[in-house]
């Protein structure tokens, strides 16, 4: 933990298995906390699940989820409430959200994730869309971070120092 001299100490350790990908891809993008006991780990292309479930004493453990995805390695990633729309809701009621895990590669295409926090204490990562490429000036540069700035607004910077605004 943190001690009076403002230095970090580790408590628990974990070495993920990245053998299997290429030097480029070996390090962490981000973490998010997806359900009770699950840490989601970006690595390269791939997400790692780690049970954060077990007693301080004991090992952690982690699953690689290999999914055969077209995109380059991670860069950034963003938690997003969206409303889900529905007609069966009265407009006197507050719109049903989820969560959603945004991720951006090295080339600017955004992947969508749901991230259920409720669906169970272990969750594992679910694709909701690949390789999205978001409708920029050519000027404008590869999208390399998000963040949700509203309900309804997501902003964007660029490679080529750029912000935008997008709607939801």
């Amino acid at each position: 933990g943190l001690d009076q001299s403002m230095r970090l100490h580790p408590l628990r350790q974990l070495r993920l298995d990245v053998a299997e990908l290429a030097p480029r891809m070996r390090s962490i993008a981000g973490f998010v906390r997806a359900a009770e006991h699950s840490l989601w780990v970006a690595v390269g292309d791939q997400w790692f699940v780690v049970d954060i479930g077990r007693e301080a004493d004991r090992s952690l453990t982690a699953r690689p989820c290999r999914l055969s995805l077209t995109t380059d390695k991670i860069v950034h990633l963003c938690e997003v409430q969206r409303s889900i729309p529905s007609s069966s809701f009265s407009s006197s009621c507050a719109a049903p959200s989820r969560t959603e895990l945004w991720t951006v590669d090295y080339a600017g295409k955004i992947c969508i994730w749901e991230a259920d926090h409720e669906a169970s204490p272990v969750a594992m990562p679910v694709l909701l869309t690949e390789g999205m490429d978001p409708d920029l000036p050519p000027t404008a540069g590869r999208v390399f971070c998000l963040t949700q700035a509203s309900q309804h607004l997501l902003w964007a910077g660029t490679s080529e120092g750029r912000v935008m605004a997008f709607d939801l």
